[in-house]
């Protein structure tokens, strides 16, 4: 049971701040999208093209976040469980899953613009096909079939899993290095080097060749933002020096205690924490619900609000009828939200916002503005949807297009019979937008809606 006790207390804490971080789990959920292969096999064949859609998968199967949260663990567990192979400790294998809970924990602000898809589990399954590589070459009893194995897993690597092919080979490289096996790092370092340029400029004709060597890797999800991404480099890093040590000895309990306590000291404080982030993700799926009540309750907990919780509770009060009494007894100044990346309020909140006061058009249009500009997701399709049910009279197909998207994401089956069979009528696709949002406590928003909807605006009311 002692030689276990690492794994279990570290595992513990992981298990113990995913689950205070559900509802993120939920909104990666919602910010993502069952993978379009056609869309891959045109225009979005990259190098790495298996790690966004798996990762999408594994994401759409965390619709309920507890699932998530158990997904999670076990892509991890894997992780750590391979390493502790690779070296031989089980304390050793642990640090780069350690590195890669942080680095998924530390989603903060920038979830609302990944590009990149599948981010809550595309680079631990890159890591893990490292290290899956690392052991297989490892095996290889003779400097040949070592050479042989380096080749073939980059030539077929590099197209799957990108960049990470390429931390196979420079793992390769200084491991051959210090064991003076020359001609097997030098092919290391040959194929890390050539397949990918010969890849990128002769096969992958949709990648800029400036980003060559880190394709597959999130590199335009960070920008202004690089300590979010500082944790995945430092898993890669671990993984090159665990695969270049010779021999890890068995650790005294002495030592393993002290490590043991610092990585769950490392996995208790350094994920992101902000309270304004976790409260306007819980207070839009509050909305979401037509519960009002709560929504007024979770934004009333926060003494210094973003503008992003002083709207959302305003909208909350105005479906309640409290706002002309309430909404001054509120802070009504606000706080910038907490992220060093150049975020605007709109991207975090435009859809909502703009479709529970009413201007459904421009709810739509942000939706789309942000699909084109990010990518394509549930939540986004889900408003145009809803915007859609209520214009279907004018074009009854683009209901069904956006409908017909994800029908696991956007409306149950029965739910989606239902609109189908209601959608001729304004009246009728305002009851099945309700049902679809959890049919509210109050019935303000479908008359709120039905009277106010402006379906011909001219002045654009934006905001950054």
């Amino acid at each position: 049971m002692k030689r276990y006790l690492p794994v279990i207390s570290v595992f513990a804490a992981m298990a113990v701040v995913l689950f205070l971080k559900l509802d993120v789990i939920q909104k990666l959920f919602e910010l993502s999208l069952w993978p379009d292969l056609t869309f891959y096999s045109n225009v979005g064949l990259q190098p790495g093209v298996a790690l966004p859609i798996l990762g999408s998968v594994l994401t759409q199967l965390s619709g309920l976040p507890v699932f998530g949260l158990v997904l999670v663990l076990l892509s991890l567990w894997c992780l750590s469980f391979l390493a502790g192979r690779l070296t031989g400790s089980r304390l050793a294998g642990m640090v780069p899953a350690v590195l890669a809970f942080l680095f998924v924990a530390g989603f903060d602000y920038s979830l609302y613009v990944f590009r990149a898809q599948g981010l809550l589990f595309s680079q631990t399954l890159g890591l893990i096909a490292t290290v899956g590589c690392l052991l297989v070459w490892k095996r290889m009893g003779n400097t040949g079939g070592r050479i042989a194995s380096i080749v073939l897993i980059v030539l077929a690597g590099y197209p799957l899993v990108g960049a990470y092919a390429v931390l196979f080979a420079l793992a390769a490289a200084v491991a051959s290095l210090i064991r003076k096996e020359w001609l097997a790092a030098v092919a290391a370092v040959i194929s890390g080097v050539l397949f990918p340029i010969l890849f990128t400029n002769c096969i992958f004709t949709h990648i800029d060749t400036r980003y060559t060597f880190v394709a597959g890797l999130p590199y335009m999800d960070f920008v202004g933002n690089h300590i979010r991404f500082l944790p995945l480099a430092l898993a890669g890093l671990s993984i090159v020096v665990l695969a270049a040590a010779k021999s890890w000895k068995s650790v005294s309990l002495a030592v393993s205690l002290p490590v043991t306590a610092l990585m769950v000291a490392c996995v208790a404080v350094f994920p992101y924490w902000n309270r304004n982030f976790h409260l306007e993700i819980s207070m839009q799926q509050a909305l979401e619900k037509n519960d009002w009540d709560k929504a007024v309750s979770l934004g009333a907990r926060s003494q210094a609000p973003t503008r992003v919780i002083v709207m959302y509770r305003n909208i909350a009060l105005l479906y309640n009828g409290w706002l002309c009494d309430r909404m001054f007894t509120y802070p009504q100044e606000s706080v910038g939200i907490d992220t060093p990346a150049e975020i605007s309020q709109t991207e975090v909140c435009a859809p909502a916002v703009f479709f529970y006061n009413g201007l459904i058009n421009y709810s739509t249009r942000w939706a789309w503005e942000m699909s084109m500009m990010f990518q394509r997701t549930l939540e986004r399709y889900k408003y145009q949807a809803k915007v859609a049910l209520f214009t279907g009279r004018e074009n009854p197909e683009l209901v069904e297009k956006y409908l017909g998207v994800n029908t696991m994401g956007l409306l149950s089956m029965m739910q989606r019979k239902e609109a189908d069979q209601n959608a001729g009528t304004e009246g009728n696709v305002t009851r099945v937008v309700n049902a679809e949002a959890g049919a509210g406590k109050k019935a303000t928003f479908e008359g709120f809606l039905t009277c106010n909807a402006d379906f011909d605006q001219e002045v654009d009311p934006t905001w950054s």
